[in-house]
């Protein structure tokens, strides 16, 4: 079983095996795993930073599990506008193995947003408290939340989110750990998304990420807990 196995899957960034992976194309290794991400037959999906300061660098594991490590200071990814990638008023889920060890505000693990007047758009990564944080605006007003759990610096969680119906959820390591009821609106826009720091810039993510898988849907429980199963075998030690 891998994620692929989930029909809904239209975005898989695997860092251990220097692959994406998008609907109707198969993952192919690139000799630059990190930076070159997207095979040459999708140029459009991935753009690699143009100076060296801004890419993350390439991590490995004592067990050769790989993870890119994000300094919080400049790195990051850009993914160019795909309309894979708009869910409309629909529900989606996103998905990230991820380790922070930054404190103090906001981290973007990734945004996909327009940065106007109430904002548009989608964002996943780790509060200024130390806690999962995901937010889903549609252009008329603001709607975020913050999970329960405190993170702890430096270990790795499968830290999930996304909108079913109209309720926004926080997962970590399966587990509900936030739900609020207000999740409506559009979240399409003709934008880039962008790995490692709030759309457009800033509040850049500080830590390790192995992995990060993106739904045009929100996996059924059976699929939730293959999907933490085979994440949790993919952790860097």
């Amino acid at each position: 079983w891998t994620p692929a196995s989930i029909s809904s899957l239209v975005a898989w960034y695997d860092f251990n095996t220097g692959a994406y992976e998008d609907a109707g194309t198969d993952a192919a290794e690139n000799t630059d795993p990190l930076y070159r991400l997207t095979p040459a037959s999708q140029p459009t999906l991935y753009a690699e930073q143009a100076t060296l300061e801004n890419r993350p660098i390439y991590s490995i594991g004592a067990n050769n599990k790989r993870s890119a490590t994000f300094d919080g200071t400049d790195d990051y990814m850009s993914v160019a506008y795909d309309a894979s990638l708009d869910f409309g008023t629909g529900d989606f889920f996103i998905i990230a193995l991820a380790a922070r060890t930054s404190t103090g505000t906001t981290r973007y693990i990734v945004s996909k947003q327009k940065t106007a007047a109430s904002y548009n758009g989608f964002g996943l990564g780790v509060s200024g408290a130390l806690k999962p944080y995901f937010e889903c605006f549609d252009g008329s007003g603001v709607t975020s939340q913050s999970g329960a759990t405190t993170l702890t610096s430096g270990q790795y969680y499968r830290i999930g989110a996304g909108r079913t119906g109209t309720t926004g959820k926080i997962l970590l390591n399966n587990s509900e750990d936030a739900s609020a009821a207000t999740y409506t609106g559009s979240v399409s826009q003709t934008v880039a998304m962008e790995i490692g720091r709030f759309h457009g810039g800033g509040n850049l993510f500080k830590g390790d990420l192995a992995q990060l898988l993106i739904f045009n849907a929100y996996p059924s429980s059976a699929d939730l807990a293959l999907l933490d199963t085979y994440l949790a075998a993919q952790v860097p030690t």
